[in-house]
């Protein structure tokens, strides 16, 4: 009984643990392809990087939310690798924007190694880059048009931990309780078939009387 009693109250915890497990940040990633980059103007060479591909880990409360901070990024542009501490974030309205905190993360300057990423916060939808490189400083290439755009959740280890400790307590509970049933069901079938072969003990009696008593 203590056992079951002890199991009981554990759960109430593993489910609180969960929900505030599930309400804390956890890390975003935005998977990105932008293709057809066009130079502005138009009557400059050709973007130096196109398509742009990269990887932004960010850590919010969903993906639908304000960012927190950066994790991590893997971005190169023209040969420029770019690290954590050259990339900030913000938010423009209904945008969310990631890029280099050289000038500000949304004000480029042409001439120098920077960019912005922007994507509608609510939907994903709408994504754009622009970017300058090093060089010719009346410059800058975008683009509008990706074949890939992803912002996804990755859970945290804990998370997950505490979601598997919570299934396993369930899957325990139940598995007890098929036991019990089984063993339920063992004993009745049990007595079922004791009663059915058993001598009933009135009859026995009256065949056993002489027959003067009959």
């Amino acid at each position: 009984m203590r056992k079951c009693q002890v199991s009981v109250a554990f759960l109430p915890a593993v489910l609180a643990l969960c929900a505030v497990s599930g309400a804390k940040a956890e890390p975003i990633t935005v998977l990105f392809e932008a293709d057809s980059v066009q130079t502005n103007p138009s009557t400059g060479p050709p973007a130096p990087t196109n398509p742009v591909i990269g990887t932004i880990v960010y850590d919010a409360a969903s993906t639908t939310s304000n960012i927190n901070s950066l994790i991590s990024i893997n971005l190169t542009i023209d040969g420029h690798a770019y690290t954590l501490g050259e990339v900030g974030f913000a938010e423009a309205g209904v945008f969310q924007e990631v890029g280099g905190v050289l000038n500000g993360v949304n004000t480029l300057d042409g001439g120098t190694n920077d960019f912005l990423l922007q994507w509608t916060e609510s939907n994903f939808a709408s994504p754009g880059l622009i970017y300058t490189v090093a060089g010719p400083a009346s410059l800058a290439f975008s683009s509008f048009t990706f074949s890939q755009f992803e912002v996804t959740a990755t859970p945290e280890p804990s998370s997950v931990g505490l979601v598997l400790l919570g299934a396993c307590w369930i899957w325990m509970r139940a598995r007890k309780r098929r036991v019990l049933l089984s063993a339920y069901g063992r004993a009745v079938s049990i007595a079922a078939n004791l009663s059915a072969t058993a001598p009933n003990p009135l009859s026995v009696g009256c065949n056993s009387l002489p027959h003067q008593f009959l």
